[in-house]
């Protein structure tokens, strides 16, 4: 059974009192007496206890999953108790155990599930659940859910079971063991993905859990007689590789999952702009501001941001995102001026004359075509004059059957305006009058890479001409 007594390992790590000292742990476990290997056989890290709703337990499984996206360089560990026919059995120390040394106080020792390298050749990789697939929504509802399973046959199109093999004609939704129960519950298959909460479906995290480790590898490559036609379908490299070399072998990736969901929450967020300037972007679930990179990723250039900490998703909380439209955002400064006169000639005529004046001033001399800082100005007149004709309404009562109650008058009203266009001098180089704009920055241009996390854009370029 899994514990710490299961070898000598724990009981010797923890018993030296120089492991136990953080400045000399790593020096002592890749030293003589213990030869182990940093990254493949241990790590040292400044840790902190997950809470409760970044992660969720199994227990029947003995399955974590974290609802938290973990970075390429964090570790994660464990420690537990479980009991099993009425025995206690602990794996990793519990924060209980650690002594009130000041030299070892907060050291504790825990099992590592992953390390700062998830290198597939490691045993450790073997720990990581590969039956697990996400469909990007939270919260899942089981009403009018469907899920199905299809290979792409090479010129035959999209196919629910393998066109070849022994597996031939049966549903590759039942040979992955999707599909054993009909609607009423009945142990016999109809054609349609078993939904069940907490076996095939996580609906809190929007997982399909297949009920067989490495389905589209192993599993198939295991139950197709054929070893050519083993060759053909399993896609081992999908689980025994990383995910740049899985892509090296597009004959195998031609497995797809389609379907219909409800759900109360989705990772992906859009928010129907281009182009958002950087950092212009605040996340807010239930008032909590939530950290850039770490709960959140923003793509700026589509303007989609991307929930990574599961567990904001998963609470229910309303998440509210704010940002700043990049064409209401400039860096140039924006003065408008207005001036409104009126002349009265009389009490019936009035002359008035309007000025506005829109002027930007650049933030450099240098700007690029459709950020040209304008210099408008708009010039008005109007007049409006007003006169009463007491003859015109004597001359109208005087006509047969007819009477007036109001006095006639004249009433004439004109408006006239036009606009100025131009520039700021500023653009203005060697004093002409043009003014100069540039189709693109090149100088000013600059695109950032954080060489410490592989970037989701990344591809595998073709291989040069000629390559030896």
């Amino acid at each position: 059974m899994p514990a710490n007594n299961s070898n000598d390992i724990y009981n010797d790590v923890t018993s030296r009192s120089d492991v136990k000292t953080i400045n000399r742990a790593v020096a002592t476990l890749t030293g003589p007496d213990f030869k182990f290997n940093q990254i493949r056989d241990f790590e040292k890290v400044r840790a902190r206890l997950l809470g409760e709703n970044e992660y969720t337990v199994n227990k029947e499984l003995g399955l974590i999953s974290m609802n938290i996206n973990l970075k390429p360089a964090d570790v994660l560990g464990v420690a537990y108790e479980y009991s099993y026919n009425g025995k206690t059995y602990r794996v990793g120390q519990l924060s209980t155990e650690n002594p009130n040394n000041p030299d070892t106080l907060g050291v504790l020792f825990v099992k590592m599930l992953k390390s700062t390298t998830p290198r597939v050749d490691l045993p450790i990789w073997s720990l990581m659940a590969k039956n697990f697939y996400s469909i990007g929504a939270y919260n899942v509802d089981q009403e009018d859910f469907k899920l199905d399973i299809f290979y792409e046959d090479p010129g035959g199109g999209d196919k629910r079971f393998l066109p070849s093999s022994n597996l031939e004609g049966e549903p590759l939704i039942q040979v992955f063991g999707l599909d054993k129960l009909n609607k009423q519950g009945d142990p016999y298959p109809d054609g349609v993905f078993d939904f069940v909460s907490g076996l095939t479906v996580n609906t809190r995290s929007g997982r399909i859990m297949f009920p067989v480790l490495e389905p589209f590898g192993s599993y198939l490559g295991n139950k197709i007689d054929n070893p050519n036609l083993r060759k053909k379908y399993a896609y081992n490299q999908l689980y025994d590789s990383t995910v740049t070399r899985a892509r090296e072998y597009p004959e195998l990736n031609r497995f797809t999952m389609k379907g219909f969901y409800k759900a109360g929450a989705t990772s992906d967020i859009s928010l129907g702009v281009f182009n958002l300037p950087q950092g212009s972007v605040t996340v807010r679930a239930g008032g909590v501001t939530l950290t850039p990179n770490v709960d959140y990723t923003v793509d700026y250039n589509t303007g989609r941001v991307k929930i990574l900490n599961d567990s904001y998703l998963q609470s229910g909380v309303p998440i509210n995102i704010s940002f700043e439209d990049n064409s209401l955002f400039s860096f140039q400064t924006r003065t408008m001026l207005g001036l409104r006169a009126d002349y009265a000639v009389s009490k019936d005529f009035n002359i008035g004359a309007t000025y506005l004046n829109l002027f930007e001033r650049p933030f450099t001399q240098k700007v690029n075509i459709g950020e040209d800082p304008i210099n408008n100005k708009i010039y008005g007149v109007d007049l409006n004059m007003k006169k009463d004709l007491p003859w015109l309404t004597k001359a109208i009562d005087k006509l047969p059957m007819v009477q007036t109650k109001d006095m006639s008058s004249f009433n004439i009203s004109a408006e006239g305006a036009a606009l100025k266009p131009g520039h700021a001098s500023a653009v203005n180089e060697s004093g002409e009058s043009g003014g100069n704009v540039y189709i693109d920055d090149f100088e000013g241009s600059t695109n950032g890479f954080d060489i410490r996390q592989p970037a989701t854009n990344w591809v595998l370029a073709s291989v040069p001409q000629q390559a030896g």
